[in-house]
This record gives C-alpha cells, structure tokens and sequence, in this order.
C-alpha cells in the first residue's frame, strides 16, 4: 500500500513507470482517495473521453446516445478502475470504447442498454477488464408501460407500446451465445374461427413466424401470451440466430417457430425488436390487447 506519509515533494511526482513498480503521482492520489474514502464523481451528457482524474461517471443519455472513450491501458497504472452508469430511462444507448485496438474482455465495445446499468472496469496489462459485469446473468432491456389493442382491420400492426428502456439493438452489440428473451401479455376477443399471425423481427428480418393459425372458437377476453426467445449463433454482416416461441390463447399454445432453422442477420447494424399480429378477414368483433411486453437478454 501506498506510504500516505511521504514528502509533499515525493507527492508531487511525475508518473516514473507503469511496469516497474515505481510509485506514481496516480498511486499517491489512490491513497489518498482510500483514506478519505472517496472516488472522483462527475456527471456527463454528451460523448466524452475518460481522462486520469476520473473515477466514476453518471451518464444521462435523455438527450442522445453518449459514447464514453476510454484512456490508453499502457497511459494508466495497472489496475486502474473507472465506472460508469447509465443514470436515465430512455431507449438511448451509453458505450464505452477502448483506445485504439484495445479492448474490453476481448470486445471492441461495451453497451450500457438498461436504465441504471452500470459497469466498473479495470486496467490489465493490454486491455480493460470488467471487474463486475455489465451484463449480469438477466438483465431486463424494454418494458412496456402502455397498453396497445389491435383491430382486426387486415394490416399487419405492431404490439409495442411506449415503455422504459429500449427495444432497438445497437449495431455490434450481439455476442456469440447471447440471448434475448420477450413475452407479451395481454387479452384475447373473437367470433367464430379467425385467423391470427405473429411474427418476430429484428429490423426488417423475420425471426419467427407463427404463419396463419387459426384460433380457438369464440374467445372472449381470454388470455393471450406470444413469448420467444433469440440467440446469436455467429456475428457479423452474414451472422446467424436462431429463434424459437409460443403462442398462448386461451387455453391453446400455438407454436411460434423459425422457418429453416438459423437466420441470417447483420450483426453489425442496428436491429429494432418488433412484434406484430395479423387478422385475417376483417371483422370488428375480433381484438386484442398487449398489456405487458418485457425484454431481457443473458450473457
């Protein structure tokens, strides 16, 4: 540990070496941090580029996505720890670039999608680590706060309300093995045998299509539950997930599938999640109603 007592010249000291061991004016500044028992806080609203000073930032991305820019490892004592939090609710993104062609366990960047998700890193010898992750084991990215109902008007509708968090994905955020869970809640009227479609998409690109299936006969505000599940087999402009779901109305599970097997899927450009249903013949008596939608993802 470092000697808090040394000489207010010794204190002074330019930074010696970040390899050998020699104490640094940033060894002394973390000794004196530890005896007074604080970091450096400071709160950001726009891009920024860490500097040696900071310790912990609070980001508020309300205004836009807000990309933080991380020192040089070899410019920064080993060990070093910055963290930092996405401190609002909005569907705007915070991302941490590395220096150059450094990186965060291996990743060219690190997002921060869900309100008050935060990460703290860690300088090692040639790239940053993340000391606790910023993607727990289940981590929640939209839910949905407004209801939507869909008429049977023969067009193809989206089921997502307004909510908090986001339900668009970031170009590079996809990981191979990463998962992303939805389910949709809500309730269910019709007459006679209608038909039903849902389909799943990032962007532009179907994921799962339950096809035209035609429903139980006469629900009358009966449960309606459309969940699935997504994960990313390869990364990049030709990269591949697969999907799998289901359909819950009434007291009907009606498979929501992947045609094919894994899709094909840019990885590196932004995906929007949406959800959408289809009546088949119109008729005003057939609705429904999408109350609750969440998203999270693992890994």
């Amino acid at each position: 540990m470092v000697d808090v007592l040394k000489s207010l010249t010794d204190l002074l000291a330019p930074y010696v070496s970040n390899t050998t061991g020699a104490i640094t004016f940033q060894h002394h500044r973390d000794g004196f941090y530890s005896v007074k028992g604080r970091d450096a806080l400071a709160s950001k609203t726009a891009n920024y580029t860490f500097t040696d000073d900071d310790d912990l930032l609070l980001v508020d991305a309300t205004a836009g996505n807000v990309t933080i820019t991380l020192p040089a490892v070899a410019g920064v004592r080993l060990g070093k720890r910055l963290t930092v939090k996405k401190v609002d609710t909005s569907a705007n993104w915070v991302r941490l670039v590395p220096n150059g062609s450094e990186t965060v366990d291996g990743h060219t960047s690190l997002y921060l999608l869900a309100p008050q998700q935060a990460a703290m890193i860690y300088a090692d010898t040639a790239l940053w680590r993340t000391a606790f992750p910023a993607y727990p084991t289940v981590q929640r990215l939209f839910t949905q706060t407004a209801s939507v109902a869909i008429a049977n008007n023969g067009a193809e509708t989206t089921v997502i309300g307004a909510g908090s968090g986001t339900p668009s994905i970031p170009a590079n955020w996809w990981r191979i093995a990463r998962q992303i869970d939805f389910r949709a809640r809500g309730f269910i009227s019709e007459t006679g045998t209608p038909t039903l479609r849902s389909r799943a998409k990032l962007g532009t690109t179907t994921l799962l299509d339950s096809g035209a299936v035609a429903l139980p006969a006469s629900l009358s505000n009966s449960t309606l539950q459309i969940e699935g599940t997504f994960t990313c087999r390869t990364i990049g402009g030709s990269g591949t997930i697969s999907a799998q779901g289901r359909i819950l109305a009434g007291a009907t599970w009606i498979p929501f599938l992947q045609s094919g097997g894994p899709t094909t899927f840019d990885t590196t450009a932004i995906g929007a999640f949406n959800l959408t249903d289809l009546w088949g013949t119109p008729d005003p008596a057939n609705t429904l109603t999408i109350t609750d939608l969440d998203m999270s993802y693992v890994n």
